[in-house]
């Protein structure tokens, strides 16, 4: 294992390996660092062909060599070339990384594989989280392979197909009203003070509670890197909430910028909500800080939250990025597009990418010919709520061809 200390992004403090939450110095968040000069290229790309999970990245994660992963192939999503969006919106190189593809129908499994993993490592008898959905369907499904009981807190307001993923998974779930509302610190507070009394591990999936959920999210960016034959695309679309995602992304390509695999990195686009846009609020004004917004009420679910974290923000200035929001509108707009003219399904989190398109490309933010890649997060089948806006009504007819072709003619002129 090259997983050396847990750092702090603001003060540079080093903590010991295994540390939660934030810097006991500055409050700042944390991120695990690695010997990177000890790393063997030549063997790491050995290990990256074997394989189909996230663990064949294993030179690269937080964990001991004798430790056995919590696994269910997570990882390995397929890279799809979006030609239909592309021609319509004048623009080529378009990829899509389909992250609805993983166990649990999230990219959230990623960041639970390796979280759990370090979960069984530190001998822990019980985990607890909290989620608006994704990541509670992953944190069940992966304490459960475990044999960890889970203790559960999900978003009350979230889409009922998130509420009952994670129980069938059989963690112990309480739907909690305004879950998110509020100051993140009082949500980190409440978390910590569970944790303590619960004497539960948390895997809660942000950096500002758990810093080795999004050592399971770079590897995203592996994948990438490796599917475009080592070169690094132009620009990363990511929908963002917390902002691990975004991070996690970015954190990838470095890695592989560092380790020589890869030339060049990318610009990182953050897109939310324009109804839960924290991150894009701090982005417009120039500030140095995202500061948290009145209320989230967004139709996309797994990105309305009120707050994002500072390092969502430095990662995008870092990469010479930027981060936008659309309206609900145009995200659901968005999702139909996305079945109809690549047959793939996702949630509205995952459709602001391709709604944010058209936007960025006005705003000279990419070039349309720049290679682009937008990560979409999770399934449309995990908001049925949302998808039932954008399809009509089945219509119900007897079995007779005349009636059926009548109808056809009728409801599909």
């Amino acid at each position: 294992m090259h997983h050396s200390n847990i750092v702090c992004l603001s003060c540079g403090e080093r903590h010991p390996k295994g540390t939660l939450y934030s810097c006991n110095k500055c409050g700042g968040i944390l991120d695990a660092e690695y010997n990177y000069d000890e790393i063997s290229v030549e063997k790491v790309l050995q290990k990256f062909q074997k394989g189909r999970s996230i663990w064949r990245f294993r030179d690269l994660l937080p964990v001991g060599d004798d430790v056995r992963p919590v696994s269910l192939g997570e990882g390995n999503t397929p890279l799809l070339h979006a030609d239909k969006i592309g021609h319509t919106l004048g623009m080529s190189n378009i990829f899509l990384k389909d992250e609805s593809r993983n166990p649990t129908g999230s990219f959230k499994d990623r960041a639970l594989s390796v979280g759990i993993t370090c979960a069984v490592e530190k001998k822990v008898q019980k985990v607890l989280t909290a989620s608006s959905g994704n990541a509670a369907a992953s944190a069940s499904a992966y304490s459960a392979k475990a044999g960890l009981p889970l203790y559960l807190l999900f978003d009350a307001n979230s889409p009922p197909t998130k509420h009952i993923q994670p129980l069938v998974y059989g963690g112990k779930g309480l739907g909690v009203k305004d879950l998110f509302s509020g100051d993140s610190i009082d949500l980190i507070k409440m978390l910590m003070t569970l944790s303590e009394k619960l004497g539960a591990y948390n895997v809660f999936c942000w950096s500002l509670v758990n810093p080795y959920t999004i050592e399971g999210l770079k590897t995203c960016a592996y994948e990438i890197c490796e599917e475009l034959q080592w070169k690094s695309p132009d620009v990363v679309i990511v929908p963002v909430g917390g902002g691990d995602n975004l991070v996690g992304q970015w954190k990838g390509y470095k890695e592989m910028h560092r380790l020589g695999l890869v030339n060049n990195k990318p610009r990182m686009i953050g897109v939310q909500s324009s109804s839960a846009d924290p991150l894009a609020k701090a982005w417009r004004t120039g500030s140095s800080r995202v500061n948290s917004i009145s209320s989230a009420t967004s139709i996309a679910s797994g990105i309305n939250v009120p707050y994002s974290g500072d390092h969502a923000l430095s990662a995008i200035k870092e990469s010479n990025g930027a981060a936008i929001s659309v309206d609900d509108e145009d995200i659901v707009r968005a999702e139909k597009d996305l079945a109809i003219h690549e047959g793939v399904w996702v949630e509205p989190s995952s459709s602001t990418v391709i709604a944010a398109l058209p936007k960025i490309l006005a705003e000279g933010l990419v070039d349309k010919d720049e290679t682009k890649v937008c990560i979409l997060t999770g399934s449309g089948l995990k908001d049925m709520k949302t998808a039932k806006l954008i399809v009509q009504q089945t219509e119900i007819v007897d079995k007779e061809v005349e009636k059926i072709i009548s109808a056809f003619e009728k409801y599909y002129p």
